[in-house]
């Protein structure tokens, strides 16, 4: 079974957490904990909760910018070109496939909230 859904908006990579001031804790930045909860939510609209292994293809798709010559904005239309600005690859993973692990109180209350 397949299941294909669309993220809205620029590619997002996961950001590093943050340690507060005072305490020796660290926690999520509050922007990258909204990107994974809006993956969840459009994800589980599209699929049910699976208990199985999955294989996951993830594809980012990113404007050209607009400083490119014409010989370079062609070249990173046929392919020839690949993004190597932020967010990277990996970091791209790591929020979407984060996003697509189950609820948390934390999340419920960000969404409540309406960041």
């Amino acid at each position: 079974m397949k299941y294909k859904f669309i993220i809205p908006g620029k590619p997002f990579g996961k950001e590093r957490p943050r340690k507060s001031r005072g305490l020796l804790s660290l926690y999520t930045p509050r922007k990258t904990k909204m990107y994974e909860a809006i993956v969840r939510d459009i994800a589980t609209k599209e699929a049910k909760m699976l208990d199985k292994p999955l294989k996951i293809n993830i594809t980012a798709v990113f404007d050209v910018p607009k400083s490119y010559s014409k010989k370079r904005k062609k070249a990173c239309l046929e392919g020839l070109e690949y993004p190597t600005k932020k967010p990277d690859k990996d970091n791209i993973e790591k929020v979407v496939l984060d996003g697509l692990n189950p609820y948390s109180k934390l999340i419920k209350l960000l969404i409540k909230e309406k960041w």
